[in-house]
């Protein structure tokens, strides 16, 4: 009995024992898997470029196929898809077949089959087969040639490089340059041409047989070249004042040596530069000539130089002191229309040549608006002379007849115009209207 109790009692002993420190233990062991799990992970993208880690880098796309001559960067990048260039060694086991230098630019040299080792410090390592293949023959029936540079004269001593385009360009440094008379001028390798002395000659280059060419005429030194035409071409011929423009002159012959001077008929209204830049300077119209020293070639313009900002402020002026005497009269206000505006100034310009509610062609004043302002009623007031918007909106209020349009109930709409000539006299136009 005594036996079966000792028993008993070692039973439960070890029983107690293991119960005391299975937890603990269980808590260690989970600790060091945890610990174990944690030193195991890398986290790329929190390392730098001296501490990456090997599972972190990769090869770029590489295309594993060139042909002879051509190139190819090799590159390794991290997850961001940063090139990794920094502790990288490259190799290749047949240098004969490929090269690849310090920074992974691979070279085909010949045809054939090479392995490219790609090595990093943190201990990444990358082989790469390579198949290099032969070039894609050029064929000379394929080859086109063409010329660039070219002159149809010169002046004795002149110098100027021809350029030379060579499609394919494989053959591109095959070109060798001809004169066909060194005496009038010469053709070095690079394709500079020297004028030595008067007379005609042909420059050629020539590649596998095939050729092109120009022939020019070398000029005794000082030999003048006539001007046979003069054009003024591109100007715009209404200026804003204080704006300025080039003129762009047309000569012929191109290559033409004759000097030519610009002249300005009015120079207190446009002024000109020797070299043809025209500068606005005040409201008004001048004639800009060109001419040779002789002046038997010789080309014009007339330019109009306006005040916009000033037109601008009359003009609104004018509208606000007609729709005064309308208000105070006890009637609606009229809009301001563009249509009826753009009109207007059509008509200013008009009655400079006629001042007649009659257009210069004999029409009528309201076909101006025949394909853009279908109206009920429409009617028009002009004045010349008056130099401010008060002083044109009283004499109109004075005058029975252009009262009546001003005062008039059944228009809605107004346009107004206003102008210059070329002496600076202002040109007024209303136009009253009421749309269908």
């Amino acid at each position: 009995m005594r036996k079966w109790l000792m028993l008993l009692t070692a039973i439960v002993g070890s029983i107690l024992i293991m119960l005391s420190f299975d937890t603990p233990l269980q808590h260690l062991t989970s600790l060091s898997k945890t610990n174990l799990l944690e030193f195991s992970s890398v986290n790329c993208d929190s390392l730098s470029t001296s501490e990456i880690d090997a599972s972190c880098l990769s090869l770029a796309e590489f295309p594993h196929m060139l042909r002879e001559g051509e190139s190819y960067s090799l590159s390794i990048i991290d997850p961001k898809g940063n090139s990794v260039k920094e502790g990288c060694k490259f190799s290749v086991n047949a240098p004969n077949i490929a090269s690849v230098d310090a920074n992974g630019q691979i070279k085909a040299l010949s045809a054939g089959n090479a392995i490219i080792t790609v090595e990093h410090v943190s201990g990444y390592i990358e082989i790469i087969d390579l198949t290099v293949e032969p070039k894609i023959p050029v064929l000379v029936e394929d080859l086109k040639i063409s010329l660039s540079n070219t002159r149809k004269t010169v002046t004795q001593g002149d110098r100027f490089t021809i350029s030379v385009k060579v499609t394919p360009e494989a053959f591109s440094n095959k070109v060798t340059f001809l004169s066909s008379n060194p005496s009038i001028a010469t053709i070095d390798s690079e394709g500079m041409v020297r004028a030595l002395m008067p007379g005609k000659v042909t420059i050629k280059a020539l590649i596998e047989g095939k050729s092109a060419s120009f022939v020019f005429e070398v000029l005794k030194k000082n030999e003048l070249i006539k001007l046979q035409s003069l054009e003024i071409v591109s100007v715009s011929t209404t200026m804003e004042i204080s704006t300025s423009q080039q003129l762009n002159i047309k000569k012929t012959p191109t290559d033409a040596n004759e000097t030519i001077e610009f002249i300005s008929s009015d120079s207190s209204v446009l002024t000109v530069s020797s070299s043809g830049k025209i500068t606005a300077k005040a409201v008004g119209t001048a004639t800009v000539t060109v001419r040779n020293p002789s002046n038997t070639v010789i080309s014009s313009v007339t330019i109009r130089v306006v005040n916009t900002l000033e037109i601008e402020r009359l003009i609104k002026e004018v509208f606000k002191l007609t729709n005064q005497e309308r208000v105070n009269a006890g009637l609606p206000a009229l809009t301001y229309s563009d249509t009826l505006q753009k009109g207007a100034m059509i008509r200013a310009e008009e009655i400079i040549q006629s001042f007649s509610h009659t257009r210069p062609d004999g029409s009528k004043f309201y076909t101006v608006f025949d394909d853009t302002y279908a109206y009920r009623m429409i009617g028009e007031n002009l004045a010349a002379g008056f130099t401010t918007a008060s002083s044109v909106v009283n004499a109109w209020m004075n005058s029975e007849g252009h009262r009546a349009n001003i005062l008039k109930d059944g228009y809605t709409q107004i346009g107004i115009g206003i102008t210059k000539d070329k002496e600076g006299r202002i040109y007024w136009v209303q136009i009253f209207g009421d749309p269908k």
